[in-house]
């Protein structure tokens, strides 16, 4: 996999790391699958964690395209149909967590 860096919100983000590389501070929450086609699933430890709060979609652009929050964080998520397949980068913010993680949309064909 080529080595790629993404400005984001002011901050410098390694995308081209596969999600095991990363340092287990990060890991606290864990998406898939990833690749989605179209749905995806969060899970964390909520005994150490505590609850998520929000679930916020960007494009490469830096748009926000997708938002959840609250309970729906507790479910399988559907993503808007209409986005596009490619590769979006999620924050996910907990109580006292935040981490950015890189999701690669394929929709079945």
């Amino acid at each position: 996999m080529s080595g790629g860096l993404s400005l984001f919100r002011g901050k410098v983000y390694d995308v081209s790391q596969e999600e095991r590389d990363f340092a287990s501070a990060e890991d606290w929450v864990q998406v898939y699958p990833n690749p989605s086609e179209g749905s995806l699933q969060l899970n964390w430890n909520k005994e150490s964690v505590g609850p998520l709060r929000s679930l916020d979609i960007y494009n490469y652009s830096g748009q926000k395209v997708g938002s959840f929050s609250g309970e729906e964080l507790e479910n399988r998520i559907n993503l808007n149909p209409n986005l596009k397949e490619g590769v979006y980068l999620l924050v996910i913010q907990g109580d006292r967590r935040q981490t950015v993680k890189k999701l690669i949309l394929n929709r079945q064909r």
